[in-house]
């Protein structure tokens, strides 16, 4: 019995070895992966020919995804803050159930693509991309449930700059 303790003992401490082992694997070259940031200067760069700049400081991301009165919501405060040149605006909406007009008044800026091609979730709900240092800081997602904070924080990042 003391043996047979002993094997499951020693079982379960090379398994738990093991997982931890393999759950720690890092792909051969880690060189080739792109972070969030490089993703976007690509995506920016050969969809609308735009180079992104540490003059950005944030990418705001507008889609019809999700909450639709969130969005907006959101594309008003957005629209009261347009002339920010410190933001990017990315308008993934088709413009169905939101009124997208008003940003095609403005050029430089604000970019249009209906879906984009991009890696990951990134640009998959509306969105701001908060970028720091020729990176991405921080990415917030607009929630239903914590909308006041959201736009605070935003407007708050906004007065910053």
């Amino acid at each position: 019995m003391k043996k047979f303790i002993q094997f499951l003992i020693y079982s379960n401490i090379t398994f738990v070895i093991l997982v931890f082992a393999l759950s720690c694997n890092q792909p051969t070259n880690v060189n080739e992966q792109k972070d969030t940031y490089q993703v976007l200067q690509e995506y920016f760069k050969t969809q609308h020919k735009f180079e992104l700049s540490d003059k950005q400081k944030r990418i705001i991301v507008i889609t019809q995804n999700h909450c639709m009165s969130c969005n907006k919501t959101f594309v008003s405060l957005v629209l009261d803050n347009i002339n920010d040149s410190s933001s990017v605006i990315l308008v993934t909406s088709d413009g169905s159930g939101l009124n997208i007009g008003p940003f095609k008044q403005h050029k430089g800026l604000v970019f249009f693509d209906n879906c984009p091609e991009i890696g990951g979730d990134i640009l998959s709900s509306t969105s701001i991309i908060k970028l720091k240092s020729m990176s991405v800081d921080t990415i917030v997602k607009l929630e239903a449930r914590t909308l006041e904070e959201q736009f605070s924080w935003f407007l708050h990042d906004i007065a910053e700059n």
